[in-house]
């Protein structure tokens, strides 16, 4: 323990807080919270207090820094902002990559309209959902569409409109921009729709049917044919709803299963007796216990999510008074009481083992196809992180080139790059020496070099790329080229058109290595090479229709 770690340690004050610990390279590596900063963060330090799972993380603790809040809400709420921020390798890494839609209704507006959304704002619309399957919601929306004629058109076009356009006639819209329409009439219609996405639509159709036979009855046969249409899109979406819990109007139920530090979590959501949808997720939890995931799941997952009235949990966790307060005051989180929430937390943990063993198959393949790369290309270290660089231009025109990453077989996006080459001329060698060059400047800045670059080509652009590594001495990255089949050319006898095989250029060795189609290496590297010709496709597009 250093002496400057000593001195931080005696002069903890025993205020509520965030602490975090960084390893030798100044890296955060964990952040926790703490009612007291003294006694948890000494704790750490305390050789009698040491559990097994604590003393890899502690073996690398090497400084600290500390945050003191107001209160233990802030600190909570502090936490989860500073997990977002520095994904501290011993925190549970939760990514929330796949957000289910909400319809974002705003009343506010004089003509409201219905949008379907992936993230809510803080605003005063009314949202509903999330709704777990997109094309069946993109499916409900079209029939709520077709038989309740609100407004399609966005705010511009509304005011732009001279006539009313195709919705009208199609006797989807009644064309308020250019027509008189009844208010009042018009935001009923808004609120039949709230009611059957909300899954009311029951008692919505007693309603609609006192009204159909009221015009009926004045003659106004047009509007009674209206509230006939919106009756017969209520009873075929009601027949579509999911699963009904009678016991359970509004909740969230929260379970996992988990296997030493690999943990997978579902949620499944009610909404007026219904289940409606489950959200799974997989994360690797190294440091926390059971207690520290939930909390910690909970109050990342619910930062842009309606919150229930009730969250289920499979136990009670220490700190709900304040996470309750961290994520909305009126929200209830409690262990499970009744019949109905223990077997919606039975049915949470069923899929939660089966999402667990279906996501730990893909992983295994996952890595036999890494394996595979590595033993069939003879490569230095396991391929777990692969990119690929491409070229893409017109002549001498838009010039670009694109670099992708894939993180143990996956897309991983926010690692993609795009580089404006400067060399003005149609250069593809030069290109690619180029683009080499500055993703190794970056990456040695970043510290996130590939294990493996493989360049889009053949034995040329190879070698322009090994130039630009010679420049990086003290790197190891394995480098090959990948070159896409060719036409050969046939016999003046056959008519038949042969292609040669895929093949992958090495350093250093005059022929390069033919591969089979079919198998999962292939399979793998082509993933990668397609992926980096969209994306510097897409790039060079964008360039040249700026030019």
């Amino acid at each position: 323990m250093t002496r400057v770690r000593n001195e931080k340690l005696k002069n903890l004050p025993t205020s509520p807080g965030i602490y975090l610990m960084k390893d030798r390279s100044k890296t955060i590596i964990y952040v926790g919270k703490a009612k007291n900063l003294k006694n948890r963060v000494r704790s750490y330090f305390n050789r009698s207090n040491v559990n097994h799972r604590s003393q890899m993380l502690i073996r690398e603790i090497v400084d600290f820094d500390i945050i003191i809040t107001q209160t233990e809400v802030e600190a909570l709420l502090l936490e989860r902002s500073l997990i977002r921020h520095h994904s501290p390798r011993y925190n549970i890494d939760f990514k929330d990559d796949k957000e289910y839609p909400y319809v974002r209704i705003d009343t506010s507006k004089s003509w409201p309209r219905i949008e379907k959304v992936r993230k809510m704002k803080d605003d005063d619309a009314i949202y509903i959902g999330p709704f777990g399957n997109t094309g069946a919601l993109n499916h409900t929306l079209r029939s709520v569409f077709r038989g309740f004629p609100i407004v399609r058109c966005t705010e511009s076009e509304f005011k732009r409109a001279t006539r009313p356009c195709h919705y009208y006639h199609m006797k989807m819209c009644l064309a308020p921009c250019c027509l008189e329409v009844s208010k009042p009439e018009y935001l009923e219609m808004i609120d039949s729709i709230i009611s059957v996405l909300r899954g009311e639509g029951q008692f919505l159709i007693q309603s609609l049917t006192e009204k159909m036979v009221s015009c009926s009855q004045l003659e106004r046969f047009e509007q009674a044919a209206r509230y006939r249409d919106q009756i017969e899109v209520v009873q075929k979406l009601g027949s579509k709803q999911s699963a009904v819990i009678q016991e359970i109007k509004n909740a969230d139920g929260i379970n996992f299963y988990q296997v030493d530090t690999q943990i997978s979590l579902i949620v499944l959501i009610v909404r007026n007796h219904r289940l409606l949808a489950s959200e799974s997720f997989m994360l690797d939890a190294p440091f926390q216990n059971q207690d520290d995931i939930l909390t910690s799941f909970i109050l990342q997952y619910y930062t842009n999510r309606l919150v229930p009235p009730l969250i289920i949990l499979p136990f009670s966790i220490k700190d709900k008074k304040n996470i309750q307060l961290a994520i909305e005051k009126k929200v209830m989180l409690h262990r499970c009481h009744s019949k109905a929430e223990r077997n919606l937390l039975k049915l949470a943990h069923k899929n939660a083992r089966h999402h667990f063993a279906t996501k730990t198959n893909v992983r295994q393949s996952i890595s036999t196809e890494l394996e595979l790369l590595q033993e069939k290309l003879s490569l230095s270290q396991l391929p777990v992180r692969i990119e690929c660089i491409d070229i893409s231009n017109l002549g001498d025109t838009a010039i670009v080139a694109a670099s992708v990453c894939f993180l143990n077989g996956k897309k991983s996006p926010q690692h993609y790059r795009r580089y404006q080459i400067s060399q003005g001329n149609q250069n593809d060698f030069a290109a690619i020496e180029e683009a080499v060059t500055r993703r190794m400047k970056r990456g040695i800045i970043e510290d996130n070099m590939p294990n493996l670059l493989v360049i889009d080509g053949g034995k040329g652009q190879l070698s322009a790329a090994a130039k630009a590594l010679k420049q990086f001495p003290n790197l190891t990255i394995d480098l090959v080229g990948l070159a896409k089949s060719r036409h050969l050319p046939s016999s003046p006898q056959s008519t038949m058109i042969s292609k040669s095989k895929e093949r992958i250029y090495f350093l250093g060795s005059p022929k390069p290595l033919t591969i089979d189609t079919d198998t999962p290496y292939f399979r793998l590297l082509s993933r990668v090479r397609d992926e980096a010709h969209r994306f510097a496709i897409r790039y060079h597009r964008q360039k040249r229709s700026k030019t």
